[in-house]
């Protein structure tokens, strides 16, 4: 062999050699990801037909003998039992009552069917609902969408978003419709009927790496630059600033300061700092919330129940804001439908999750 080839060869070799090393240098500082949505999928009832299975897990629980072995578990006694069942009888009848009714009068058969079904729960799973008063205030306004509720020291509703959130502050959660409407991340293709104002629910990408790390959060706000989310994201976000710092090479992204080890300790986080999308999803995108100029209603249940108290008490004393609405095609008649909607949709099944705890799926 001559010299030439064989030098030739020694320096393909080299090459070779170096590109191995290269290879292996980059597959080992590259981080894989965990695939999946990270949803707890551990309650998933499958029927068919999402919205008839909610209302049929809700008839299924809601007898004296079903509320009777709930009731042995949480203690409560036999008369909460059966005024649990009745409150559950009637929110099953009133959402019968509400399908064949517009926009004129929904929202008010809606929020009893809730309010109802909200009474039957709390009865025999959280110690009573209560004084039997709505434990809100309603006040009107020029316009629709300018119309607020005060949540009250007492009642049902007050009840509810101490089980949901624990004691609460004694400054009274205080909120308009559109304060509500734009904090339902179902709503949010639609926050753009409501004029000048920012949404309250960004998308959240969520990565962790399969070896173990810490989970990244990717946020989407609207109308935010990298600059801004930089310098401002612990006002935006503040249940995260504790336990996240702003990821020093991407943008938009905070990481946690634990790291999370296995899958199921990432669907442990997932479920308690950001929420779901309600619908059994492959994609790891969840909803988190934006604190704006108004008050933040941490559990995705309180907004749907507000906006509703504030639309019965339309529907039964100032029907005119609502016809305004109707008069013609509109941005606020549009969203005021699509809420009703998801009300009627999803509602039933984060009260059926409340029932037994955990984010339940009907698929």
């Amino acid at each position: 062999m001559s010299s030439p080839q064989k030098e030739a060869i020694d320096d393909g070799l080299k090459l070779l050699s170096s590109n191995a090393t290269s290879a292996n240098m980059k597959e080992q500082s590259m981080q894989f990801e965990m695939f999946g949505s990270f949803q707890d999928r551990s309650m998933v009832i499958t029927t068919g037909d999402q919205l008839a299975s909610a209302w049929q897990e809700i008839a299924r629980f809601g007898t004296v003998e079903a509320l009777k072995r709930i009731a042995a578990a949480t203690g409560a006694p036999d008369d909460d039992v059966v005024t649990g069942a009745l409150r559950i009888q009637q929110s099953l009848e009133l959402h019968n009552a509400s399908k064949n009714t517009s926009s004129l009068t929904k929202p008010l058969l809606l929020y009893y069917t809730f309010l109802n079904l909200v009474r039957g729960i709390l009865s025999v799973q959280r110690g009573g609902f209560g004084s039997p008063t709505h434990g809100a205030k309603f006040t009107s306004a020029v316009t629709l969408l300018e119309c607020r509720a005060i949540l009250g020291k007492s009642g049902t509703m007050r009840r509810l978003f101490e089980v949901l959130n624990g004691k609460l502050s004694v400054e009274a959660t205080d909120v308009s419709l559109a304060d509500c409407l734009l904090q339902i991340p179902e709503l949010k293709r639609n926050f753009d009927c409501i004029p000048n104002t920012k949404s309250s629910i960004a998308y959240v990408h969520v990565r962790a790496p399969i070896n173990g790390g810490a989970i990244a959060l990717r946020y989407y706000i609207d109308n935010c630059t990298d600059d801004e989310f930089a310098a401002n994201w612990a006002a935006l976000l503040p249940w995260h600033k504790d336990e996240c710092v702003l990821h020093n090479t991407s943008a938009f992204t905070l990481q946690t300061q634990q790291t999370y080890t296995d899958y199921s300790s990432v669907v442990n986080y997932c479920s308690r700092r950001l929420m779901t999308n309600l619908h059994i999803s492959e994609s790891p995108m969840w909803f988190d919330h934006i604190q704006r100029d108004r008050q933040v209603m941490p559990h995705r249940i309180e907004p749907y129940l507000m906006a509703l108290y504030i639309l019965s008490n339309v529907v039964r004393y100032e029907p005119h804001l609502l016809q305004a609405a109707y008069s013609g095609p509109s941005d606020t008649g549009l969203i005021i439908d699509n809420a009703l909607r998801c009300a009627d949709r999803y509602v039933p099944q984060l009260l059926v999750s409340l029932m037994f705890g955990k984010t339940t799926f009907f698929d």
